[in-house]
């Protein structure tokens, strides 16, 4: 669903930042959308069916930067492959062209051709050679307040934990496993109260950096961010989202890096 338009800085000037949206939304609104320069677009499932047909038209919006996302492999289909690379502007070229347009080529020599030049624009399979874009794992050590949370967690239930009954007949042990889970994410997740007694008698101005320090990997993001503020680069961040509280932690997380550029921004889900 979008919510919002128009992103909005200090100086009343219209700053459009990141639209995150089903295909179908976006064809609801198309002719709006179709007027703004767009600096780049991703389309994510794109090996989904219900996604690749609107790729030609999704071609139309105005971008020097396209990028295609996977979750699958993509069936061995020649109009498939030619419609991704169509999209990235890489299936119009005179020589790939030619190629396939010669009888010695045939099918399974063209369907290897394009698999070749699809392969090296898609963040896909992790090969070294298949994309610019690379992927890392950051280990997070968890903040006070989480290992406080996540201990007393594993002791209030260490009767079912110390238990030698190979079955799990009221759930405990799942109910365990998402508590520590949502603990390590933030410790709010797990006790909404928490955040009262933490900020109790601080001023409202700090609540945000409390919160953000609570959470380990919050701490790491909010690190990055101003890094990358430092820079004078931009990003895009991508997650999913369990809940409200989630999400509104890791989009505090990203307004404390940028608070002082005074943007303004509005909730897209």
């Amino acid at each position: 669903m979008i919510q919002s338009l128009e992103f909005y800085q200090g100086g009343g000037c219209i700053m459009f930042q990141v639209l995150l949206s089903h295909p179908d939304a976006i064809l609801e609104d198309f002719e709006t959308l179709e007027c703004i320069a767009w600096e780049a677009l991703l389309v994510d499932e794109c090996q989904n069916s219900r996604v690749s047909k609107h790729l030609k038209l999704l071609k139309r919006l105005s971008s020097s930067f396209r990028l295609l996302l996977l979750s699958g492999h993509l069936k061995d289909n020649i109009a498939e492959y030619l419609n991704l690379l169509s999209f990235l502007d890489l299936g119009t070229d005179g020589n790939l062209g030619c190629i396939m347009k010669s009888d010695s080529v045939g099918v399974i020599g063209t369907l290897a051709l394009l698999k070749e030049r699809l392969s090296q624009n898609l963040a896909y399979d992790r090969k070294r050679d298949s994309s610019k874009f690379l992927e890392y794992w950051v280990p997070v050590q968890l903040s006070n307040v989480q290992l406080e949370q996540y201990c007393a967690t594993l002791i209030s239930n260490a009767i079912p934990l110390c238990s030698c009954s190979k079955i799990d007949l009221v759930g405990a042990l799942g109910n365990i496993l998402i508590s520590t889970r949502k603990c390590c994410d933030h410790p709010y997740l797990v006790d909404e109260s928490l955040q009262s007694s933490l900020t109790r008698g601080l001023p409202v101005t700090e609540y945000l950096d409390i919160g953000v320090n609570a959470s380990g990997k919050l701490l790491v993001l909010d690190k990055i961010l101003q890094m990358i503020q430092n820079q004078g680069l931009r990003v895009l961040i991508l997650f999913q989202v369990c809940d409200i509280y989630s999400f509104r932690f890791a989009y505090s997380a990203f307004c404390s890096s940028f608070r002082s550029q005074g943007l303004q921004a509005d909730i897209i889900g």
